[in-house]
């Protein structure tokens, strides 16, 4: 069956939030592993398909290899690269009579005079200015792809989105779209989770890893929301809140404690610094997502009429309020027959939460972090510091508990918490079974790799 359809006939680019990528297949080009990580995220809760690389020659010989067979629809190529820079490698391609009329966008940190004018000359089809938000980078996609005729995904494809079929924009997105969100948050892992959810509610995402930086930030910039980790080395979170809230600039800015501590005590040590509300780590994406709406809402004063503080709320009826309980029922105990870490369980959360591409940079984060800690930990305890036993244990805990580390993550509680008691003689008790927890779960990661896609 043939349709005739008007030749000059596209669909209409699309604000960033209705963006549908879903079937196209897109090169990202930058030095940076961050950049690389973030702008990939940005279009694969999109619905794109995307490879990255580091340089301009590995670029190059990537694009010439595939757009014969699988070609891409997009390249997205960082200006500032050592070595070949953006603009050398956009003029190989457009000499490439196969790739010459390929879409090519460039994002650059700089702001030197001439340069859009040399991207001009080499055809390239967008030109964006870092820091680049997901809203601007997808629609600045969508209007290369729309202006090349292939329109965007939303349309061109015939398909719908991956989740939830239509692309207009829920309430809570419509909620969330564009809100300024800092995350202070030392752990790894958690950052990438906080990130990634945030992203794909359409949020702006800063991220700090301690009160100093967090200090520092604002700075530069003053966000909507802040999510504030409670326990952070060297200035912790209601340290970090306390400051904020003597500049007037940042009185009105809703802080969010990041905690596993949500006893009455401790909520109202985070009521007393200053903090607004809290939400419970390892947190859930719905829990999340929750407390980031009601705080969306009271912006736009659109706010609840009920109590909604860290001391009037009560503690969620979903997770286990005493600090000590082991977060899945499982955990209580180790099962011989189940693996160390239950990766595919938290890739199934990531998946449903629509952000499972976090779940590599996670793992990769944790693999890369956590060593480094246990050294950290051991010397603390060789040292009988019983305060940083306590901050290490807690540091490696959090990460560990949202990977689905459960056994590890329930033995570095018992450390943490005899570490806030000075209990020198459990902690060294525990240590054999905290190591060889410790080498199984890395272990473990270190042979899955990355998952297959």
């Amino acid at each position: 069956l043939s349709l005739p359809i008007d030749k000059d006939f596209a669909p209409r680019a699309a604000p960033g939030d209705r963006v549908d990528l879903t079937g196209v297949k897109a090169l990202i080009v930058d030095d940076l592993e961050t950049n690389r990580r973030i702008f990939r995220d940005f279009l694969e809760t999109a619905g794109a398909r995307v490879q990255v690389t580091e340089s301009a020659v590995e670029a190059l010989s990537l694009l010439q290899t595939l757009q014969a067979q699988e070609p891409f629809d997009f390249v997205i190529l960082d200006l500032l690269m050592p070595g070949r820079d953006g603009f050398q490698l956009a003029e190989d391609i457009r000499l490439d009579p196969e790739l010459r009329d390929l879409p090519l966008m460039i994002l650059t940190s700089s702001a030197r005079p001439g340069d859009r004018k040399l991207a001009a000359r080499l055809r390239v089809n967008g030109f964006l200015q870092k820091p680049v938000s997901r809203a601007d980078l997808l629609r600045g996609v969508n209007g290369i792809l729309h202006d090349r005729g292939a329109g965007d995904a939303s349309g061109a494809s015939g398909k719908g989105a991956k989740e939830g079929g239509d692309t207009t924009p829920s309430p809570s997105r419509e909620l969330t779209e564009g809100l300024k969100v800092m995350v202070a948050e030392d752990n790894l892992v958690n950052q990438q989770v906080a990130m990634g959810l945030l992203k794909r509610w359409g949020c702006e995402v800063t991220v700090v890893g301690n009160g100093i930086e967090a200090l520092e930030a604002l700075k530069v910039s003053i966000p909507e929301l802040i999510l504030m980790d409670v326990q952070m080395p060297e200035m912790d979170g209601l340290e970090a809140t306390r400051k904020i809230r003597k500049d007037p600039r940042f009185s009105s800015i809703p802080i969010l404690a990041l905690t596993a501590h949500v006893l009455p005590e401790e909520r109202q040590k985070c009521k007393d610094a200053g903090m607004d509300d809290y939400v419970p780590k390892p947190f859930k994406p719905g829990e999340l997502r929750e407390r980031v709406e009601h705080w969306a809402r009271e912006r736009l004063g659109m706010g609840e009429a009920k109590e909604s503080n860290a001391e009037g709320r009560e503690a969620p009826v979903t997770r286990d309020a005493e600090p000590g309980a082991a977060e899945p029922e499982a955990a209580e105990e180790q099962d011989s027959s189940s693996p160390p870490v239950l990766l595919e369980e938290f890739r199934a959360t990531m998946r449903e939460a629509g952000i499972e591409s976090v779940v590599d940079a996670a793992v990769e984060a944790y693999v890369g972090e956590t060593p480094r800690r246990m050294e950290a930990l051991e010397a603390a305890v060789e040292a009988g510091d019983w305060k940083a036993v306590e901050r290490e244990a807690h540091g490696i805990k959090s990460g560990s508990k949202n990977l689905r580390a459960d056994h590890f993550g329930r033995l570095l509680e018992e450390v943490e918490e005899a570490g806030r008691e000075g209990r020198e003689a459990d902690i060294k008790a525990a240590f054999p079974e905290l190591r060889t927890a410790f080498q199984q779960v890395m272990d473990f990661l270190n042979e899955q790799g990355s998952a297959p896609e």
